[in-house]
């Protein structure tokens, strides 16, 4: 079992008050969180891959309607095929997702919006899985909630700000989701990925939550 990431106590400090801890030092702490996490959700996920596969089958089995036995059959072949390429890009995304938002964080325009991100047209399919994935996190965040606060104070400290709310985090919950949304995204594609993605999402949401709660303790 990994060592508990140690850092200066924060009992009885104000949320957000800076820890007594090198900037270096704390660059270190937050890459190891990052990696810890990440490494956590891929061997959660990689845990529960034969038992979705083989609900998969199951389903498609049970299905009364050919479009639902093709979605089913669809995402057993998703997790067949493409598991390792899926687990290997998730962790990349997810490393560079946490790396950017620590970077605006950092940054002194942390609080500014880009404009032509907010503004831009997503698709109906894009909405959807936008919609599921803040569900799921949501849900998965209400297991391990104690936690994750804890956990936005400590990096609060570790960036030398005085608060961060839990969507800010670099570490949130929806991080994670969103970037196996991505990682899938980049083999396949159109309204079969966005079905196929809600579903799988929803199962792995369920599951996910205990081992979300164990890696955000340990963290």
């Amino acid at each position: 079992m990994p060592k508990p990431i140690q850092v200066a106590s924060t009992a009885g400090a104000a949320p957000g008050s800076r820890l007594d801890i090198a900037p270096t030092r704390a660059r270190e702490l937050l890459h190891e969180l990052r990696d810890r996490l990440a490494d956590g959700a891929a061997s959660a996920y990689a845990q529960n891959l034969k038992q979705a596969k083989d609900d998969m089958v199951q389903l498609a089995q049970r299905a009364s309607e050919p479009a639902s036995q093709e979605l089913y059959t669809s995402g057993h072949a998703l997790l067949t095929n493409g598991s390792v390429g899926l687990l290997r890009r998730f962790r990349d995304l997810f490393v560079t997702e946490c790396d950017q938002a620590v970077a605006r964080l950092t940054e002194n325009d942390a609080d500014s919006w880009d404009s032509a991100g907010e503004l831009s047209l997503v698709d109906s399919n894009e909405f959807e899985r936008d919609l599921a994935v803040g569900r799921l996190s949501a849900k998965a965040a209400y297991h391990c909630s104690q936690q994750l606060t804890a956990l936005d104070r400590c990096v609060a400290g570790l960036l030398s700000l005085k608060r961060l709310d839990s969507d800010s985090n670099p570490f949130a919950i929806k991080r994670v989701f969103t970037a196996f949304v991505k990682a899938a995204e980049v083999n396949w594609a159109g309204e079969q990925l966005s079905l196929i993605l809600l579903v799988l999402l929803c199962y792995f949401g369920r599951r996910l939550r205990k081992p979300s709660s164990h890696a955000v303790s340990e963290l």
